[in-house]
């Protein structure tokens, strides 16, 4: 009877048997993976849209009002990357 019980099992484990915690943790790890993927896609093809340029007197005005406020403000630099040709 004990061999019949470890054929038994043996057989189960060979045909039967289906692991669902590594089949669960692809699915889960595949989902994250993709999102994170499409959100860096979108990353690398959005376009910063220049601001108009402002006089150093606005720039500090709009700040100071800003901070008294505790308003969010966006500051972009005006700088160029240099050019590989001189």
């Amino acid at each position: 009877m004990n061999d019949d019980f470890k054929n038994t099992v043996n057989n189960y484990f060979k045909n039967d048997y289906r692991e669902r915690g590594k089949i669960k943790w692809n699915g889960y790890f595949l989902s994250d993976h993709t999102v994170r993927l499409n959100n860096d896609e979108k990353k690398r093809h959005t376009v910063t849209k220049r601001l108009p340029r402002m006089p150093l007197k606005e720039i500090k005005h709009q700040l100071q009002f800003a901070t008294t406020n505790y308003l969010l403000t966006t500051i972009q630099t005006d700088t160029q990357k240099p050019s590989r040709f001189g």
